[in-house]
């Protein structure tokens, strides 16, 4: 978990709370999607960096498939095509009515980093928020 994300005396907009480790509780995260070397058959373009996979056009159709709305590693000198395509399904899925039938709400709206905002920004004590649905 990110140190800065879940630093209560710093109260970012977005963190997320240190409690739920401490009650021993895993809370699933979307950050961004990322295959490392290690992942067989995660990487169609073939071009690695630094021990991640350099996304291409050929890695668009799994890639659709992930929760994440970034992926790390693209290099626009090498497949600009990639990022274009990224871009244009990120600004699709949040301002093109047809495409939001595809949206999964429920997905990001039960992981505990937007259960745990939400219960903040309607004031209520942070140490009552449940970790667990």
């Amino acid at each position: 978990m990110a140190t800065l994300n879940n630093n209560p005396i710093l109260g970012l907009p977005g963190g997320f709370t240190n409690e739920c480790l401490k009650q021993g509780v895993l809370s699933r995260t979307v950050t961004r999607y990322t295959a490392w070397d290690a992942d067989e058959g995660h990487c169609e373009s073939g071009l690695k960096r630094h021990f991640l996979c350099v996304f291409g056009i050929e890695d668009l159709s799994r890639m659709r498939l992930k929760y994440h709305f970034f992926a790390n590693k693209m290099i626009q000198d090498y497949d600009f095509g990639a990022i274009d395509c990224m871009a244009e399904k990120i600004f699709n899925l949040t301002y093109i009515e047809p495409y939001k039938q595809y949206f999964d709400y429920e997905f990001y709206e039960e992981l505990a980093v937007v259960r745990y905002n939400r219960w903040k920004n309607l004031n209520r004590d942070v140490k009552k928020f449940r970790c667990q649905l």
